[in-house]
This record gives structure tokens, sequence and C-alpha cells, in this order.
């Protein structure tokens, strides 16, 4: 039956124990289905599956060589993923045909495989480089990068002969006696059938080596058969021997034929299908596919003619980022492609230069430059999709715009970072979280050895994430123009608003906090009142984090080092944190005149913390005592799959207007998590 294009198998490792019974009575079955490692499964490449976002039923059925039917049901299991494993553990169905076949090869030592199938629902390209953490484990993207499958569900568990492709793994049965009295003068695609296999899915090299256990096999059958005739005294010990013998000689060929398989796997490792397959066929040894790998890996360069329309996509985009003055394009870019894009004919690559490489590249057949006349007819040339010709300038543009997009997202203040801390939510659901409510100091083990139970609170908080946007475009002027500045203005714009937003929303979020009067609050010990910014004021808010309480009853032992403060209050905060000494002001009187708060508590001044717009709650005299977020934070901005920079997409303008419009978005929300981990001082 033909599977979706979102389904995927893999193998995995079988297991039985005849001796042992599971539920059903018949023998236990345990499938180790997958390690957690990276993995190459064609036709995806090299793949990771993240197990934290796999579903697994509560039970699923094991079946025969992926027979869906009920004929094919041998018995069924329990998967479990722990350890950054996925396990299937179960039994089969003792008096069923299929089941039966399974445990008579298993009691003569067949080896088998498994077929693990999933279905797709989400997955990310992880760039050549990248690295990204999933099972437990930290994983850094060979060169062509992998496909971290993030979300799916498990489907089915299949045992086989031979593992989850034809050419992952082979196993030969080790008992040829034992097996051919089953089918006495079996003949080689009964043989064959016999193992689970047919003829046509086996490679050249295959085939011969199953070929020559099926003519040993026949072989040990005829000496043993001649040998009990001619002689009834032969012991029958030695030809199980004799037997057992060449199994394990096939099994080695096997192995070989499996190893070499694999290896040629992992030096392509995803690349260069075609030349995979190839190898496969042709049987390259080590130095010939060495050979075709530099070959294929030799940089070509573009063959750029005086009209420069021959150039690829990446290296337009590179000219095109040239122009523009883009820093630091050696980690962005090839060094092939960066040659390529320094040709004389594609310097001062420009939005006209751009445009009409689209345009041309789609049929365009006008005039070599952009004007009035002709800038509706190149841009609805450029911007067509259609055609196995077409550049999609698009892309291009989306893709430049997104590398320039930090400059202007960078701009904007982004003091919260200094007083939250960063999380990942994986949708637009609004998801619940736990705080730090748990008895955590350890207690002394007596003399019983009885480690004493600790307690786990259930105060949580949610959050949830939005999509916050803006539209902008290149004007018809601007275009005719090749106005770059225009370009770069649009894209730092869209950058600076993300960040504007961003910090809009979180102060927002905090004021309002602020304002209800729970998060902050003398029932949680973190709320110091009639405390103004000077010395009684800070010696009371330190106390009170000196004397922050852990959900046991013990202390929470936390150091704060920055205070939060309205702009009103920013000379002050700066004074006491640079100034080394205090001053009495009163002539009569004498004081100790050592700042003990130099350099402890660094400023971090807000302007919106005043700022009526910003919602009820504002004010100008209200200060906060934090520690490092890193520590603990008391608020946390989260970011639909971890994503923290927005994204610019761009597209030919409505028909009604004429230009190029760019699109930028992004995913974020607020949730105030740890009230712990700050104090709060009002006068």
């Amino acid at each position: 039956m033909p599977r979706p294009d979102n389904y995927i198998r893999f193998a995995g490792e079988v297991g039985l124990d005849l001796q042992a019974a599971g539920e059903t009575g018949g023998p236990k079955v345990s499938v180790m289905a997958y390690g957690g490692g990276l993995m190459t499964v064609a036709p995806w490449g090299p793949v990771v599956v993240d197990l934290a976002g796999l579903e697994i039923p509560e039970r699923l059925a094991l079946l025969s060589d992926h027979d869906d039917q009920l004929g094919g049901i041998v018995g069924s299991g329990v998967p479990t993923k722990a350890g950054g494993k996925l396990l299937v553990d179960g039994a089969l169905v003792p008096g069923d045909k299929a089941a039966d076949r399974i445990i008579q090869l298993s009691k003569a030592g067949t080896p088998f495989g498994a077929s693990i199938g999933m279905r797709v629902t989400h997955a990310d390209p992880i760039k050549a480089g990248e690295t990204v953490t999933a099972n437990g484990q930290t994983f850094k993207a060979p060169p062509g990068g992998f496909t971290l499958i993030r979300r799916g569900r498990l489907v089915e568990v299949s045992i086989l002969a031979v593992g989850a492709d034809a050419g992952t793994q082979v196993s030969i049965a080790a008992k040829a006696a034992d097996l051919f009295k089953e089918i006495p003068n079996m003949e080689y695609d009964q043989w064959l059938q016999a193992r689970g296999f047919a003829a046509a899915d086996l490679t050249e090299k295959q085939a011969e080596t199953m070929k020559a256990a099926y003519d040993a096999e026949l072989a040990a059958k005829a000496a043993a058969d001649e040998a009990a005739l001619k002689a009834k005294a032969a012991e029958p010990d030695a030809l199980k021997a004799q037997a057992d013998a060449m199994a394990e000689s096939l099994r080695a060929a096997a192995a070989q034929e499996t190893e070499w398989i694999a290896g040629v796997q992992k030096r392509f490792a995803g690349q260069f299908p075609d030349l995979q397959a190839k190898a496969f066929k042709e049987r390259w040894d080590t130095n010939k596919i060495e050979l075709e790998i530099l070959r294929a890996e030799r940089p070509t360069g573009p063959s750029i003619h005086a009209s420069t329309r021959d150039a690829g996509p990446q290296v337009l985009e590179a000219a095109f980022c040239r122009y523009a003055g883009m820093p630091g394009m050696d980690k962005t870019f090839k060094p092939e492609v960066l040659e390529a894009s320094d040709h004389k004919s594609l310097r001062g690559f420009g939005l006209h230069q751009l445009l009409l490489r689209a345009a041309f590249a789609n049929g365009y057949d006008g005039p070599h430059d952009v004007r009035q006349g002709n800038v509706r007819e190149v841009m609805e040339h450029a911007f067509l999709r259609a055609g196995a010709s077409t550049i999609d300038i698009a892309g291009i543009l989306s893709n430049t715009a997104n590398k320039f997009l930090l400059a202007g997202f960078d701009m904007a203040p982004k003091q919260w970072r200094q007083v939250a801390n960063t999380g990942r939510v994986n949708d637009f659901k609004e998801s619940t979280f736990y705080r730090l409510t748990a008895s955590l100091e350890y207690e002394q083990v007596p003399a019983s050895g009885k480690i004493p139970s600790g307690t786990l609170g259930e105060e949580s908080y949610t959050a949830s994430i939005k999509t916050y946007a803006k539209l902008l475009a290149l004007s018809r002027t601007q275009i005719i123009n090749d106005d770059l500045g225009a370009l770069d203005d649009i894209r730092r714009r869209l950058g600076m608003g993300a960040a504007m937003k961003m910090n809009t929303v979180f102060w927002k979020a905090w004021i309002a906090a602020s304002n209800a009067g729970t998060f902050w609050s003398a029932t949680h010990k973190n709320l110091s009142g009639s405390s103004t910014f000077a010395e009684p004021g800070i010696a009371a808010a330190v106390k009170l984090f000196d004397d922050m309480p852990m959900p046991d009853g013990g202390l929470m032992g936390l150091q704060p080092d920055r205070v939060l403060v309205p702009s009103t209050l920013r000379p002050t905060s700066e004074k006491w944190y640079k100034s080394a000494e205090l001053r009495d002001t009163t002539g009569s009187t004498k004081t100790l005149n050592v700042n003990i708060y130099q350099g402890k508590y660094l400023p971090v001044v807000v302007p919106e913390l005043e700022q009526a717009a910003y919602g009820t709650g504002y004010s100008a005299t209200t200060w906060w005592l934090l520690c490092d977020p890193a520590v603990l934070a008391s608020a946390t901005m989260f970011f639909l799959d971890g994503v923290e920079a927005p994204t610019i997409e761009s597209a030919d303008a409505d028909f009604d207007e004429l230009g190029i419009q760019f699109r930028g978005y992004h995913d974020f929300g607020v949730a105030m998590t740890e009230y712990r981990a700050s104090v709060k001082a009002t006068v």
C-alpha cells in the first residue's frame, strides 16, 4: 500500500525470549525501535527524531513484513520512551501461522530486523554546522545538514527477515539441516520465500550471497544424506557442526555486506543521492567513492556571460548582498558562491539588475533597463512562480532582508533581557508551567536507610503567544530610482518594529502584574512598603531577599545583583552604584561614610515603568531588586519553536498598488513566572 510523503520507516533491533511467556502466553518480544541518534533513512537522508514530540499509542499490533491485514498480525506490544530511546515490549500469539514461523526461525538461530513506521507532522531542516539538542544528546549537523523531526505519531512496528530496507540488513538462517527438514527438496525460490525474501528485492551482490547460502545448505543436506546412507555410524553432531560452520561463514558474508552498505551511506551523509545510488549499483570501492565525491564537491563556478543571466540564485543573492554592503558575508555564503558573485559582470548588482535577471529568466524580452514605461512588465515577469527556469526573486529579497534584519532588530532597547529569561512553546495554545514549589532541601537518611520523600506543589502559571506583524512597501518611484537605501530602510524599520513591540508587550505585562498586587505581595514576602530609593529602603529590600523562604521553610539563598528603576530614579540609582562614600550634611552628626552598596546592584533603567501609556500601575517611584535571571527570573519571554528573531517575506504588491511589499512577523508572549526572584519596593 503506498505511503504518504510524510511517512518514514527506520530499522530497529528485535530480541525474542523463547523461555519467557508474555501476556498472550507466547514468547516475549523486545524491540529497540530507535536509539535516539542520527540515522540515514531513504529518501529523507540523515534524520534525528525528537522523541519528546513523538505521540505513541498505549498499545499497538506487531505485524509480519508490514502486512496490515488481520492475517499479518503476529502479536502486540507496548511502546515506551525512556532514556532517549524508543522501546516496544510485547509478545507473540502462539498458534498463528506467521507467529509460529517466526518462533521456529528464532529457535534455528535466525536474527530478525524490525521496521518502525511513523507519520511526520512537523520537521525542520538543520543546516550544516548548526547545533541542536534532542533525546538528551547534542547534534552538530554534518555537511549537507540533516532533518530534525520535531513531532510525529508512531503508526506500526513490523518484524522482518531483513531490516527497514533490503540494503540495510540481511539475516541468514543458522540451521540448514533443520530448515530443509521442513520442506524436502526445496527449490531456490521456495528457499528464499521461506526466509521472507523475493529475488526481485535483492541487489546483484546480495543475490550472489543468498545463492551461495542456498548451495551451501543444499550441499550440507546432500552430504548429510550421503553420510547417513553409507555410514550409519557417522556422528550426527559432526554433521550439525559442519552445517553450523557453513551458516557462520554465510553470516560473516552478510555482516560484511551490511557493513559495506552502512559505510557508503555514512560517507555520502545524505548528499549526492544520484551518486550514492550509482555507488550501490556498481559496487564502488572506497577509493572510487572518495574520488567521485571530491569531483562533485569541486567548485564549478557559474557560467557568466556578458548578460550575466546564467548565475544561480545563491550567486545572485550574494552579489545583491555584496552591493548592499552586508558585513560578514564569508560566514553566510560558501567560498565558491562568493567567488562567483565577485565576477566583474555582477559588480554593482543592484535592485534593477535583480529584477531584470528574474524577469529574463521568466520570459521577459523587453529593454535591458528599468524605467517608467516597462517597470510594471518587468515586475510581472520577475515575480512569476511558474516554469523550471524561474528565479524566486521573492525568496532572494526575503533572504537578503532577513540577513540585514538584525541590524534594525538590535537598535531598539531590550532591557527586558536583563530581568527575564526566554522560553519555548510549540504552538499557539495556552500552556501550563509550574513554579518552584518543591521541598528541595535534603534530609538526613535514618538508620533504616529509607530516603525521606519530597513533596511537589501545584502552583502554576500559564503562557501563550500571539503573532505580531507589519507590512511595508517599496514604491514604484523607489524601484525606478534603484533606491537601495529605501530597501535598507524598510528592512531596518521592520527589525526595529519587532523589537519595539516585544519591549512594549513585556513592560505592559510587568506593570499589569505590579498593579494586580498578587505577584508581589506580603503573602509572597517580596513586597517592601514605604521604601524610597535610599539607604533604609535598600536595606529593607535586601533583608526581604535574604529572608526569602523556600516552599519547605528553608531560605532561598539568592543574591540580588541588579535594581530595576524608572527614569526618574536613574540619577539616584547610579549614585548608589558608583559612589564610594556617604556624606552627612548635618554638621553636628557623626556617621559612617562607606557606601556598602557600591558596585552591588547594577541599575537597569526602564522609562516605560513611569509612562501612563503602559497601563495602570505605572510609577516614577516604584523600583525592584532582582537576582540574575540566568539563576531565577520573575518573567519569561516565550517564542514559537524558540525562534527569537522576526521573519521578513516579500512579494509583488497587489494589483491596485505598484511596488514590492515586505511583511515582517514575530510570534512571542510574556508570562510572570518566579515571584521569589525579585522584591518590589514602593513608596
